[in-house]
């Protein structure tokens, strides 16, 4: 059968989609991370959807927060930060939504600030996010550089995500948005030239 072919975005979010299915279609068991695909594109459901049967931690708690259902979300995380103890970093990551859903502000700050961060860009991400909806745009600012410096970019999330509204007053995110999509239209055409969307038949 024809594989369907997907326009070229400066996101990846094709090939990325495509790596998914072409693994699943390899290996209908395999576990991928097209999960943070869906929500850095804002399709809180589909992360749900795919984030996976197994046990969880972050990432479907943070999409039913974004879809509004806090409830939900804060019963998830209560959940597991009861059971068998995270490492440092997913502590920090679970724990600091947690304590904005509560609203202890100061608690989810000093969650993340705490967290000794080495390497894990898609984390700092997260964590810029989290900044931003405690309204703390210089910190998410500075956290969100330190992200796009070490690899990891989601300039459709720092677009479109409501969670990113105090970051967009700061006079640096214009600045930050705009190398977010330099690095992303890099890494799509250096994927492409290596053979990438030919290997997935896009």
């Amino acid at each position: 059968m024809q594989a369907r072919r997907l326009e070229p975005t400066r996101h990846l979010f094709a090939e990325s989609l495509a790596a998914h299915a072409r693994a699943k279609a390899l290996d209908p068991t395999i576990a991928t991370s097209v999960a943070h695909t869906h929500f850095v594109r804002g399709e809180y459901e589909a992360a749900i959807e795919t984030y996976g049967s197994g046990k969880g931690y972050y990432l479907d708690a943070a999409a039913w927060a974004a879809l509004g259902d806090s409830r939900r979300a804060l019963a998830l995380l209560r959940e597991r930060a009861a059971g068998p103890p995270l490492s440092p970093l997913m502590s920090g990551l679970m724990g600091s939504l947690l304590a904005i859903l509560e609203g202890r502000g100061q608690d989810a700050a000093d969650a993340m600030l705490r967290a000794a961060i080495v390497r894990e860009p898609e984390t700092l991400f997260y964590f810029a996010r989290h900044f931003s909806m405690l309204g703390n745009s210089r910190e998410a600012i500075e956290t969100l550089k330190r992200a796009l410096h070490e690899g990891f970019s989601a300039s459709s999330s720092m677009d479109g995500d409501a969670a990113w509204s105090a970051a967009r007053k700061h006079a640096d995110f214009e600045r930050v948005l705009n190398e977010a999509k330099k690095y992303e239209e890099n890494a799509r055409r250096l994927f492409a030239q290596a053979g990438g969307r030919h290997l997935l038949q896009l």
